[in-house]
């Protein structure tokens, strides 16, 4: 019977420290979204304006630097 307990409390033991890993790993990956949903918006503004400026032509680039 103590086998089995001592087998079981090994078990418990490496559950418990995977969940804390996990835990950990889930918390920085939280972290990360929360990072990515506040700048989100900007870098989308401008990427979209950098595809406009690379989409004209080479006359309405140089038009452009004039500005």
């Amino acid at each position: 019977m103590n086998a089995y307990f001592d087998e079981v409390n090994g078990r418990w033991k490496k559950v418990s420290v995977e969940i804390k890993s996990v835990q950990s790993m889930v918390e920085e990956v939280i972290d990360c979204w929360r990072k990515y949903n506040a700048c989100v918006d900007v870098l989308t503004v401008l990427l979209n304006d950098g595809e406009r400026v690379m989409s004209r032509s080479a006359d309405e680039k140089q038009v452009g630097k004039c500005d």
